[in-house]
This record gives C-alpha cells, sequence and structure tokens, in this order.
C-alpha cells in the first residue's frame, strides 16, 4: 500500500501521486527475474496479480494505491530472503508505504525413495506410461505436510488452471482416481 495526496489532476503540484510511486516499485521486480532455475525447480517468478487505486474519476489522483504480487520461488530463496527482496525494491523508491508479506510455504523436494517409486509405478500401472518427475506446478497441503512425512503431489495436468474454461477431462479423473486407488492398495497390501 502506497499513500500519497489526493488532488485534482490540474494541479498535481498539490497532490502526491501514489500510482506513480507503486509502478516504480513494482517495475524492478517483474523486469529481471529473480532467478533461472535451479537442479530441481522451474525459475521463480512474481506475477502482480491486482494493482487498485479504488478511483472511479479520471481527474483525481488518489490518495492510496495498492497492490498485490504473488511470488513462487524455488530452492534457491526462501521467505525471508524474498521478503527482503521486495523491501529493498520498496525502499529504493520511497517511504509511505506499508509492505505486508505472507509467506503460505517454503519449497521442498522429495527425495527419491519408496514413496515416490510406489507412486511413480502407480501411474505406469493405470497409465501405461512412466511419469514424468517434476516440481513444477501449483501447491497443496503438502508444504504443510512435508514436515511430518514425506509428501508426493500427484494430479491432473492443469492445462488451463485458474482460467475461466478450467476443465478436465472425465477420463483423467477416472484414471487419476484408479492411480490413487493403486497407491493405496500397495501402501496397505499385507505381507504375503
Amino acid at each position: 500500500v502506497v499513500r500519497g495526496r489526493q488532488g485534482h489532476t490540474a494541479y498535481p503540484q498539490h497532490a502526491d501521486n501514489p500510482v506513480n510511486r507503486l509502478v516504480r516499485m513494482l517495475a524492478p521486480l517483474v523486469s529481471e527475474p529473480l532467478d533461472h532455475g535451479s537442479a530441481h525447480f522451474e525459475p521463480s517468478n512474481i506475477e502482480v496479480t491486482t494493482i487498485d487505486v479504488g478511483n472511479p474519476a479520471a481527474n483525481v489522483i488518489p490518495g492510496e494505491a495498492r497492490a498485490t504480487i504473488n511470488v513462487r520461488f524455488n530452492d534457491l530463496h526462501d521467505g525471508a530472503g524474498i521478503a527482503r527482496r521486495l523491501r529493498e525494491a520498496c525502499d529504493a523508491v520511497g517511504d509511505n508505504y506499508t509492505l505486508d508479506v505472507k509467506v503460505s510455504g517454503e519449497s521442498f523436494l522429495t527425495p527419491a525413495g519408496a514413496l515416490v517409486d510406489r507412486v511413480a509405478k502407480a501411474v505406469e500401472r493405470v497409465t501405461g506410461r512412466a511419469p514424468e518427475l517434476g516440481t513444477g506446478g501449483g501447491t497443496s497441503d503438502a508444504r504443510f505436510i512435508k514436515d511430518y512425512c514425506p509428501v508426493v503431489e500427484c494430479g491432473l495436468v492443469g492445462a488451463t488452471i485458474h482460467q475461466v474454461d478450467e476443465h478436465a477431462a472425465v477420463n483423467d479423473i477416472r484414471a487419476l482416481m484408479d492411480v490413487y486407488r493403486v497407491i493405496l492398495e500397495e501402501t496397505f497390501r499385507k505381507p504375503a
């Protein structure tokens, strides 16, 4: 949130336009990549998801401007480091702003082992194709559960995720259900 001083656009010398400062704060965040990826992760990214001023009048400089950004970071960063980088970018432009950082999870990697093998074999058994192991995509509650046990995220391809026409093929959902069933059967199979 960047605070300024509301005023008429004909008299900008009597106002302080927070939108201009907000744009200057955001520009360096989105103009250069955070990194180019790591051995196990895609490049980190910063996406501006909202810019709001709540101003319906075209001839009024607003008194406040807000932006929301979403940062998806890999194992080259942690939440505290990302927060520092955001504050440095904002401080470089000026004061009279508030930055609220919420980290919903740190990056993590489940190493190869029994769980990863079991899930991969279940996918191959159901689909006839060996899965491509990777760390791309969205997040899930795995970011919390991983502190208590190994986790593997396995789901549908999100080609239309969060788009207006988001959808999944019924056959893909059925196949995923079968993958989950095989994983559970193999996990809880009693030794012979």
